[in-house]
């Protein structure tokens, strides 16, 4: 469509040609058809939605110029005006003006500012001036965050002193020939950028152990590198940590003098060094008690020594004397003792023997006790018992037998007395008629309805509806997981085509494989709200109206999370023009340098 060939005498030559990317509208380039197809190859490249079916006459190709002109004109609108569309201005109670959006800008979207003639072009919510070169000046008590550009200007609110960055990456303060230089309090930091780790290895000036601001030691102020930015902020963290370290040391310096200081102003470690007794202590507390712990002395204990050692060893002679004497008095002792237990031992043994001699023991009393001739007179007696017994109870079978033969002849003649069969056909005539009762033949039809209305084991026929509650989500709804084959044809449906095919959902005889199975025209899809199409596939292969490739993140309350996304139609969109400007670059340019020119500038967009 936007390709020239050249004609015999080398000069251009245009052929309309609509449907490079409405391929249908190749068929319709004579006619009304091929205006609405070439708009339809604008909007499909422009990426503006969905393409519409627009008929092929006047009405039609208004309509889709008029789509070509909203799509052109969608978020690429010039906004004219002092502030940037969206953009509410906030005034504080205390008369500050502030401001805040109320509709981020879509990106591409330009606004002219009248009050400075610059343009600027949105980008990922913010304006930016399109010539980059010198943006709106920062104004604020704190230095920039964001990195800028060479000839970027910030005014300081809290000194009152206008900066510029220069190519050396520092803020110099602007100043005429006859202002004073500039001071500390104004002074940016210029080896803030080198404030890393690194033992002082190249920029790097800070030891790889740096504590961060957390950790910092307990008797300094913290450290936080990032609000170290101008001279006048390191001047006062360092006068605090002065202030906190001579607090520190207040109390720890060493007293003088021959009395010890106040208690009220020792600490544990406070040092005192008595001018009298020449003697340095140490005021220790261990939560109980305080106390003054001398370090050393300052003369000799040699003499006060060798005394106790004296000392020390006359009364080590005078108590090995008095233990040997004592030894001596024990041995006489037990000496004694053993003799008199000895004596004690024999004079017992006598005694316990004459004891034993004159003891006398009388004969026994046996006559409580029974003899051999009496226990044979007791047997005999208990084997004439034994036998009474047993003739008494052969009298008594012989009785309880006599007994039973009369009751089998009383029992005889009590069945004689009974009912006879003339006397039951007289009871069965007085039974009454039950032929108006259900039967079983009927108990049978009845079962079988009970059939029809219900699926029995064995299959049938379902009107309605199944509604599955289920207490374990671990099981299956539907369970064909006994064997394989069970699951041969699942599912069976029939499309609403007119036709006699049907569609099956299950396993095939290729191991591992699970799939629908079709004969015919059939489109698997999946429908968003009943009209969207998302997805299809049907026997001439997969068709999705985008592809995104992308990391999935959790789920959320609107659905799914993508991270990392890649467009892939955009993608392709995009190649495709940057094909078509490579195919005219090549077929435009004259020389190498005018060819890798105008490759760089078709690339430069991918």
């Amino acid at each position: 469509m936007d390709t020239p060939t050249y004609d015999a005498e080398g000069f251009q030559t245009w052929k309309p040609q609509p449907g490079e990317y409405y391929k249908l509208g190749l068929k319709q380039s004579e006619s009304y058809g091929g205006i609405v197809a070439a708009v339809k190859d604008v909007l499909a490249v422009t990426s503006c939605g969905v393409s519409k079916a627009y008929p092929h006459n006047f009405a039609g190709i208004i309509a889709a110029i008029e789509d070509l002109a909203d799509c052109l004109n969608a978020g690429n609108n010039i906004d004219i005006g002092p502030y940037p569309p969206g953009w509410e201005i906030i005034i504080s109670p205390d008369g500050s003006i502030d401001g805040n959006w109320t509709e981020l800008p879509d990106d591409g979207n330009l606004w002219f500012d009248t009050r400075q003639g610059r343009l600027f072009v949105s980008i990922d919510g913010q304006y930016w001036q399109t010539n980059g070169g010198d943006g709106l000046a920062y104004v604020g008590d704190s230095v920039p965050q964001q990195q800028p550009v060479i000839g970027s200007t910030w005014y300081d609110t809290y000194n009152n002193i206008l900066y510029v960055w220069t190519d050396a990456g520092v803020w110099e303060a602007v100043k005429g020939a006859e202002d004073v230089a500039q001071t500390t309090a104004t002074l940016p930091l210029a080896f803030k950028g080198r404030l890393t780790a690194g033992g002082g290895r190249g920029a790097r000036i800070l030891p790889d152990d740096f504590p961060t601001s957390d950790n910092f030691p307990s008797v300094l102020p913290p450290l936080d590198l990032n609000e170290q930015n101008v001279q006048s902020d390191f001047n006062e963290w360092l006068l605090w940590a002065l202030l906190r370290v001579g607090e520190a040391t207040e109390y720890n310096t060493i007293n003088f003098g021959p009395n010890p200081p106040p208690e009220e102003e020792l600490q544990p470690g406070s040092m005192w060094y008595d001018t009298n007794a020449l003697e340095l202590s140490v005021w220790y507390s261990d939560g109980d008690s305080s106390q003054w712990v001398p370090t050393s002395v300052s003369y000799q204990y040699d003499t006060q020594i060798a005394n106790i050692e004296n000392q020390i060893a006359t009364e080590t002679a005078e108590r090995a004397s008095a233990i040997q004497q004592a030894k001596t008095s024990l041995q006489s002792e037990i000496t004694s003792v053993s003799g008199a237990v000895y004596t004690l031992e024999s004079t017992l043994r006598q005694a316990i023997s004459e004891a034993v001699s004159g003891v006398v023991v009388s004969d026994p009393d046996l006559s409580s006790y029974s003899t051999t001739v009496d226990l044979s007179s007791a047997r005999e007696a208990l084997e004439q018992k034994i036998n009474n017994f047993k003739s008494d109870l052969e009298l008594e079978l012989l009785e309880l037998q006599n007994s039973l033969g009369a009751v089998d002849t009383s029992l005889i003649a009590s069945i004689n007395s009974k009912v006879t069969l003339e006397q039951l056909a007289e009871v069965v005539s007085s039974i009454p008629d039950i032929s108006h009762l259900i039967t079983e033949q009927l108990v049978d039809t009845k079962i079988d309805q009970i059939n029809n209305r219900l699926i029995p084991k064995t299959g049938g026929v379902l009107n309605g509806r199944f509604q599955m509650q289920k207490a374990d989500v671990s099981l299956g709804a539907l369970d064909f997981t006994r064997q394989a084959s069970d699951a041969r044809n699942a599912i069976t449906i029939k499309p609403s085509d007119n036709s006699d095919n049907t569609i099956s959902f299950g396993t095939t005889d290729t191991e591992g494989e699970v799939a629908f199975t079709f004969k015919g025209n059939e489109d698997f899809c999946w429908v968003y709200d009943d009209t969207d199409k998302v997805f299809s596939i049907d026997r001439s292969g997969a068709a999705v109206k985008n592809i995104v490739l992308a990391d999935f993140g959790e789920n959320s309350s609107d659905g799914r999370t993508l991270h990392n996304k890649i467009d892939v139609r955009d993608r392709l969109v995009k190649y495709q023009s940057v094909f078509e400007e490579l195919r005219q670059s090549i077929s435009l340019s004259s020389d190498f340098d005018e060819l890798k020119l105008s490759l760089l500038m078709a690339l430069a967009s991918v």
